[in-house]
């Protein structure tokens, strides 16, 4: 397998990668250390955003400031669902 895409592995953070997907991706991710790094990050990436929505529900100013700092297309489309949500 070549290194996966990004959007593969942010799909993998929020654990919305079906069977099929996971099974390759998990054995690249035991044998390839950047790929490992890039998920590292995205996980991170993710647990701010989880964070940030679950503690401060008083306005979207916060949830903007987060998505403004998420580096990926997931990222962004998990906040702004988010946000919709809870307006």
């Amino acid at each position: 397998m070549e290194h996966p895409s990004d959007d593969l592995l942010e799909l993998h953070s929020v654990r919305r990668l079906s069977d099929s997907e996971i099974a390759p991706l998990e054995e690249h991710l035991l044998a390839c250390e950047e790929c490992q790094n890039r998920l590292e990050v995205m996980d991170s990436d993710m647990a701010l955003i989880r964070e940030v929505l679950t503690r401060d529900n008083r306005g979207t100013r916060n949830y903007f400031s987060v998505a403004e700092h998420a580096s990926f297309g997931v990222h962004s489309t998990i906040v702004n669902s988010s946000v919709a949500k809870l307006n």
